[in-house]
């Protein structure tokens, strides 16, 4: 399995015809790689000083995207739990009991049935990150072996490890401030809705988030086009308290 996403990696292309060199199509890899996967995302979460924050910096396909935003926007799920207790998620039958908010929407939105999560590590330490793999249904998990699985995990994190410098400047290279179709914008432009609810309500940032989600979920949406709208001036701030 292993050996099949680093030969899927290798054999990508950017838009220019040349080998990747960064993290974006290590998702896709992963998904040629492992038998069963629907679709999968790395994410990168937020150190002491940005907790709250996690940037989706490879993701397969439009529906593991959504199912990335959705967990973000409940606030919890087995992505979120990887990154954040270093502990690996199989989230198959249980994945309803262990998360219902965000399950019950996933179920509705996408084919998603069950859930592998993996926190990423450099050998060392964990890199505040995570894989995190889709299932049409929990035996599809239950039929792949747990070592190879830890094999491609171990190569994922190489190659976030590698990326790291781009990662990092990401909220340099992409304008927070200026929401479009592209997904890393979109989720950097939350950051900057976070800051305006901070501000207008006298907030810390956890707090801000969480009224942002709140007003997302009962509007049955994501917190992209909620944070869009506010930046636009379209959706007041005073409007999501």
């Amino acid at each position: 399995m292993a050996r099949r996403f680093s030969a899927a990696l290798r054999t990508m292309r950017t838009a220019d015809g040349t080998p990747p060199t960064g993290v974006a199509e290590v998702a896709a890899a992963a998904v040629n790689a492992i038998p069963g996967v629907l679709g999968a995302v790395i994410c990168v979460h937020g150190d002491r000083d940005a907790p709250n924050s996690r940037l989706a910096v490879s993701v397969s396909d439009a529906q593991a995207l959504l199912v990335e935003q959705l967990e973000y926007t409940a606030g919890a799920g087995p992505g979120l739990y990887a990154a954040h207790t270093g502990c690996v998620v199989r989230a198959g039958v249980d994945l309803e009991r262990q998360w219902p908010a965000f399950s019950d929407t996933v179920f509705a939105r996408t084919d998603v049935r069950a859930v592998y999560a993996a926190p990423l590590s450099d050998g060392h330490q964990f890199l505040h990150a995570a894989l995190v793999l889709y299932f049409r249904d929990a035996p599809s998990i239950d039929a792949l072996d747990e070592t190879e699985l830890r094999d491609v995990t171990a190569a994922v994190a190489d190659a976030v490890v590698d990326a790291t410098p781009a990662i990092a400047s990401l909220a340099d290279t992409v304008p927070a401030d200026t929401p479009s179709s592209d997904p890393l914008r979109e989720r950097l432009a939350v950051n900057v809705a976070v800051g305006m609810v901070m501000a207008t309500l006298n907030v810390v940032a956890s707090d801000a988030l969480a009224v942002l989600r709140g007003f997302a979920w009962s509007h049955q949406t994501v917190l992209e086009p909620v944070a869009a709208d506010m930046i636009s001036g379209e959706l007041p701030v005073t409007s999501v308290a």
